[in-house]
């Protein structure tokens, strides 16, 4: 569907105007031009969209990571539209050390991001299904870096909260025991 600047656009183009003549009749940027009728120029914008938003998802994601708060309290997630809570951030953006970049994030987690609690395939667009988790939580010392950073599941890192990796699979073991117990009657066999 055209605009009535895109129409206006289209006509000035087909009467032979150039993309600077174009800008100065309407008033508009040459990019704006450019995007109306250069070749392919709708598909490039919406490609380039697609990767910021991705890299804006996973910037937000690495900006909580690296909050200096020693963990989440419940108190923080009041009812706040989320202008107000961007407004928060730019202005204690001193409240974050940001140790690493998107980049550096995607180029650890790979190609095929999985996990690493679970072992299930992440789909990076989708940023309520994964978190950034510290490996070594922070409430037991666990730094902000690269390093200390885990890719996983949201289901998965919520129930790990502050505890240690083995910690945590220690107590994985526990449910599948009693859960073994409950459902047979029998205990499970032991496992190293």
């Amino acid at each position: 569907m055209q605009t009535p600047l895109s129409h206006k656009i289209i006509e000035l183009r087909s009467l032979g105007y150039s993309y600077k003549q174009i800008v100065s009749e309407i008033g508009c940027s040459k990019s704006t031009v450019s995007y109306h009728i250069g070749a392919g120029q709708k598909e490039k914008a919406s490609l380039r969209r697609k990767n910021h938003d991705k890299n804006h998802v996973i910037e937000k994601k690495i900006y909580k990571f690296c909050s200096k708060s020693k963990c989440a309290t419940p108190q923080y997630r009041t009812q706040r539209t989320i202008k107000q809570i961007l407004f928060t951030k730019i202005r204690n953006f001193g409240d974050h050390e940001i140790m690493f970049t998107s980049q550096q994030l995607l180029d650890k987690i790979g190609d095929n991001p999985k996990c690493y609690l679970t072992g299930r395939i992440i789909d990076l667009s989708d940023p309520k299904s994964y978190h950034l988790d510290h490996v070594i939580p922070k409430s037991r010392g666990g730094d902000n870096t690269l390093e200390n950073c885990g890719l996983a599941c949201n289901i998965a890192n919520l129930s790990k909260s502050h505890m240690t990796y083995e910690e945590y699979v220690a107590l994985c073991r526990e449910v599948v025991a009693q859960y073994e117990i409950a459902h047979t009657g029998n205990a499970p066999v032991s496992q190293p």
